[in-house]
């Protein structure tokens, strides 16, 4: 079980995206946010300026407004009503849904890709079980070019009565970045050796930057080194050894999945000339 003490500490200086099963997402609803206003994903346009200084802005004096997972859609309509935007309403797309995730054991050769939200989307998961829990972790890849990263667990009855709770982390990443989050995963698991082998005293310490999302400046992802082990916060998630261990090899699959992704979308214009 993953510390509740330091999530609830985390929180209160990074954005929480942590979200639970079934439930539309920050990456949903940022998703629709680009679909409604198209300039937030404009660099340096008028709209996207205002968004990052807003956000900024949030960070620092109201980091409660990112509580909800519709921040980012919120934060687009009250930019899109400044003065320096247009008044005319945009045309609203429909309200997302939660992605579909399409199940795929990463010891299993098969694959196969899911339509949700953002368009195609080619998924590669591991799990597994014991008394408490089914463990589940799962890397996405969507066509918008963004990788979703997700560690959960769902509780089994003797979960239920021992009154332990579900838990899922989801973060997102540009894909283009997936090399170096790779990198990332292979310093976690040297600096946890180390800190080991010494007998560290607790510490924290940045590993990179990542964007997480196109129109958003880039975020650190930490390493921390404490009585509870090693763990990496990147926003309020918390991944910690296990985590790493099994979202390693799942991202080694990248570029399957890119392939998996063209060829679907190659077969899917193919049959659209079917539907006339």
């Amino acid at each position: 079980m993953k510390n509740h003490v330091c999530f609830l500490v985390f929180c209160c200086a990074f954005l929480c995206f942590a979200t639970c099963h079934g439930q539309v997402t920050v990456a949903d609803w940022q998703r629709k946010a680009v679909a409604d206003f198209p300039d937030l994903a404009v660099s340096d346009s008028k709209l996207n300026r205002e968004y990052v200084s807003r956000y900024n802005q949030l960070k620092t004096s109201n980091p409660s407004f990112f509580a909800a997972p519709k921040w980012p859609y919120t934060l687009a309509q009250i930019v899109s009503q400044t003065p320096e935007q247009t008044k005319q309403p945009p045309t609203p797309s429909p309200a997302p849904t939660p992605a579909t995730a399409a199940t795929i054991e990463i010891r299993a050769p098969e694959s196969r890709a899911a339509i949700g939200t953002e368009g195609l989307k080619s998924t590669r998961e591991s799990s597994r079980t014991d008394e408490y829990f089914f463990h589940e972790w799962s890397i996405s890849l969507d066509e918008r070019g963004q990788l979703d990263l997700s560690a959960g667990t769902v509780g089994t009855d003797a979960a239920k009565k021992a009154d332990l709770h579900d838990e899922e982390w989801m973060s997102t990443i540009m894909a283009e970045d997936h090399e170096k989050l790779a990198q990332v995963f292979a310093k976690f698991i040297e600096w946890e050796a180390l800190a080991k082998k010494n007998s560290a005293q607790p510490f924290e310490k940045q590993i990179a930057m990542f964007r997480r999302f196109s129109f958003l400046p880039p975020d650190p992802i930490k390493f921390s080194w404490g009585e509870n082990g090693a763990t990496l916060y990147f926003d309020c998630c918390i991944f910690q050894t296990e985590d790493i261990q099994r979202l390693a090899p799942l991202l080694r699959e990248f570029d399957s999945m890119e392939r998996e992704l063209k060829e679907k979308r190659a077969k899917a214009n193919n049959e659209a000339g079917l539907f006339k």
